[in-house]
């Protein structure tokens, strides 16, 4: 890795030469959508390669089905679909609209959606706050639907969760919490934002694990936490590999390979 977490700011031809690598090292391990995220994220394709995709394998009802084998539309795939045009800037696409608006109309009476039918509380808790804070973004959904989203997650919040250092948990709940304010809102950030800091600052999560929170709250600044995206920025860049990759090099090739789209995503948002 070229470096620690050193300070300083970095040019933006510096971010560019690190996109450039890494795109690289996602071509030569990637699948053909992978290679596509990391075209679009490079500013090598125009997002709209990735909505024409995701329209390609739409339902009229506007679910989708999986982007890269044959399979059922679902919700989790459905989900999947909308978690990626949001990455991409194509939140606002008709294709996304319409899958937004399926997925409201899987919510449970709970106010809880599930990725599967034997999914958990812990998973139907955690995949209910990410989606809730998507769909409220698209502006398609009822706010009915966003509130009963947001009753089910408080009712489910746990600080002990995020105190274990869950970054699963972290990453779910932070947006959720800095897009829907509440009772609840403000202390939960400030445990989200604390932990977030400490599993940095322990080494419990690197660069791109960090950064995607910055991302996925679309901020550069988060509450509670004395880390801010200018920090997080340098710090990817000093842990690039030689190979262009992002992540332990002995993590399992495709673990690596999100992980270095993650860091692609950060250093495009946030560079």
């Amino acid at each position: 890795m070229r470096g620690g977490r050193g300070g300083g700011d970095p040019g933006r031809n510096e971010v560019q030469a690190a996109l450039a690598r890494a795109r690289e090292f996602v071509a030569r391990a990637g699948s053909p959508l992978a290679r596509l995220r990391a075209d679009v994220l490079a500013g090598e394709a125009p997002a709209g390669r990735v909505a024409a995709l995701v329209e390609s394998r739409q339902l009229a009802s506007g679910a989708v089905g999986p982007l890269e084998e044959d399979g059922e539309a679902r919700v989790a795939t459905t989900a999947r679909a909308l978690v990626l045009l949001d990455e991409l800037g194509c939140l606002q696409h008709p294709c996304a609209e319409r899958a937004a608006i399926w997925l409201a109309s899987t919510q449970d009476r709970d106010g809880s959606f599930s990725p599967s039918e034997d999914a958990n509380a812990d998973a139907r808790l955690l995949f209910t706050a990410s989606l809730a804070a998507r769909l409220a973004r698209t502006g398609r959904v009822r706010q009915r639907v966003v509130d009963a989203a947001g009753e089910h997650v408080a009712a489910g919040f746990s600080v002990d969760r995020v105190q274990r250092g869950d970054w699963e948990a972290i990453a779910a709940l932070f947006p959720f919490f800095v897009d829907h304010p509440g009772e609840l809102a403000d202390a939960a950030l400030q445990w989200c934002g604390r932990e977030l800091e400490r599993g940095y600052r322990t080494g419990r999560f690197d660069a791109a694990r960090a950064a995607r929170v910055f991302v996925l709250c679309q901020a550069r600044a988060l509450p509670g936490a004395k880390l801010e995206a200018r920090e997080l920025v340098p710090a990817l860049l000093a842990s690039q590999a030689g190979d262009g990759g992002f992540g332990a090099p002995d993590l399992p090739g495709a673990e690596r390979l999100e992980r270095t789209l993650d860091a692609m995503l950060a250093l495009a948002r946030l560079g």
